[in-house]
């Protein structure tokens, strides 16, 4: 089963924050220094590349219900959470902090015992319909929300 996520404006408003930082980082020693036609075009491809590796990130957002495991995916970002090491959920509205793959203020935080993350943030569009699925795989699971 799987689960997109859900889009809110404060996402959106920050996506645009993101890009527009960026596109200053990359062009606005072009303005202060002076002008170098091959570099303007190296720059530009390379901003191409961040923005689009960005975007892929943000528009390929999936989580799905494996037999074993919650495998989160976006872009390179691949996450495979197994059943029997999730201890609880909670309720998030912090999109800018943290491990995340979502793209709304209103989410969920997986704990989880690994060697490397503790948690990772969610935001699943239909939420009350992933939790019933994450209970059935995951009994163990305590709800703090």
């Amino acid at each position: 089963m799987t689960f997109l996520p859900k889009f809110d404006r404060s996402f959106q408003d920050y996506m645009i924050t993101v890009m527009l930082f960026c596109a200053a980082c990359f062009f606005i020693p072009f303005v202060i220094l002076s002008f170098d036609l091959m570099l303007f075009w190296f720059m530009v491809g390379l901003y191409v590349v961040v923005i689009g590796i960005f975007l892929w990130t943000i528009f390929s957002i999936r989580y799905r219900f494996r037999q074993s495991y919650l495998h989160l995916t976006g872009g390179l970002i691949r996450i495979k959470i197994p059943y029997k090491n999730i201890s609880h959920v909670t309720r998030t509205f912090e999109i800018q902090a943290g491990f995340h793959l979502m793209k709304s203020k209103d989410g969920l935080t997986i704990h989880f015992q690994s060697a490397v993350l503790t948690e990772f943030k969610i935001s699943p569009d239909k939420q009350q319909d992933f939790l019933k699925e994450l209970i059935k795989r995951a009994p163990q699971i305590q709800l703090n929300l």
